[in-house]
């Protein structure tokens, strides 16, 4: 076969929003696309809604319109909306504040409408599910004992075998 320059496409960094992960990637990862989990952030709005509207069914159908909009139309209606909302209490005003800032914190990883349209995950789920299947239910398995060579060794393999890239270059 015959060899020619690697065409080097973004990594999607895909988290939940913490920033000691957006560190890391930042450390490590020069081209990338972040994005913060979907879910996360709709648990964010969840908060909120909880906070602003004692009746659970005017809760509800607030954060299920808010959701609709942040899947289908980006952030930016999601905070004119915050900005929108009076809520009833000190408390809930602080909750609204708190989650305001974090959406307008990372509007640039939440925009959902054209990752979706690229095709681009918007939720961790599967990731964290291969992180069971893959690392959790093979090394944590009844008797494993593992050094921290051994563990990375085998977590390499494991990684190689399920991506089912050769073994050998």
């Amino acid at each position: 076969t015959r060899r020619s320059l690697a065409i080097l496409r973004p990594a999607l960094i895909l988290a939940d929003g913490a920033v000691w992960i957006w560190n890391l990637a930042d450390e490590y990862v020069d081209q990338r696309i972040e994005v913060s989990d979907f879910y996360h952030a709709a648990e964010h709005l969840a908060a909120v809604a909880a906070a602003c509207f004692p009746d659970p069914p005017v809760a509800a159908a607030w954060l299920d319109a808010r959701t609709g909009e942040l899947l289908t139309l980006g952030p930016l209606p999601l905070l004119a909306a915050l900005d929108r909302l009076t809520p009833p209490t000190p408390k809930a005003a602080e909750v609204r504040r708190v989650e305001r800032a974090y959406f307008a914190s990372r509007l640039d990883r939440m925009d959902y409408p054209s990752l979706r349209l690229d095709g681009l995950p918007i939720g961790s789920g599967p990731i964290e599910s291969a992180a069971d299947h893959v690392v959790q239910r093979r090394m944590k398995r009844a008797g494993m004992r593992w050094s921290e060579a051994g563990g990375d060794a085998m977590l390499a393999l494991r990684a190689r075998l399920r991506s089912r890239r050769p073994l050998a270059a």
